[in-house]
């Protein structure tokens, strides 16, 4: 998968990370042992996690930054561990699959939606931090703008 980053800020934080084009690694364990007890992996979420996983994602300190900068887990059992009920609720709710990817600060799990979104489930709601994967991890690193809501709680 080509990603074309929208900001050169973007492309350095996460290469200064450990992230490269070429970068791969074997999520398929950890995928089949998710997809066994129901989760759903889209051809582009694993394309994602094949480039990411394992990865931790540190966005940089911006003064003019819409929020906190929490760093980005890449890891699929994280953001719905020992919640599978909360995951199929979602699913259910959107009306579509979604992919999980990671998290970040605890509290905000990060997802592909089957129609390409990035998203980020919380206590609060559902946030679209992109239409695609690139657009959201740019929105990630650079908070230069507030996510739209999908879904308040």
């Amino acid at each position: 998968m080509q990603y074309d980053w929208p900001s050169p800020l973007t492309e350095r934080t996460l290469t200064e990370c450990g992230w490269s084009p070429d970068r791969r690694v074997d999520m398929s364990s950890t995928i089949r042992t998710l997809e066994s007890i129901g989760y759903h992996f889209s051809p582009e979420s694993v394309d994602i996690l094949s480039n990411f996983g394992g990865l931790w994602i540190y966005p940089p300190e911006i003064e003019s930054a819409q929020w906190a900068g929490d760093p980005v887990q890449f890891d699929p059992m994280d953001p719905f561990e020992g919640l599978p009920e909360q995951y199929f609720s979602l699913q259910e709710r959107l009306g579509q699959t979604l992919s999980p990817l990671g998290r970040s600060g605890g509290e905000m799990g990060y997802s592909i939606l089957a129609d390409g979104r990035l998203i980020g489930d919380w206590t609060a709601g559902v946030l679209v931090l992109g239409n695609t994967f690139t657009e959201g991890m740019d929105l990630i690193v650079r908070r230069y703008r507030q996510p739209e809501w999908l879904v308040k709680y």
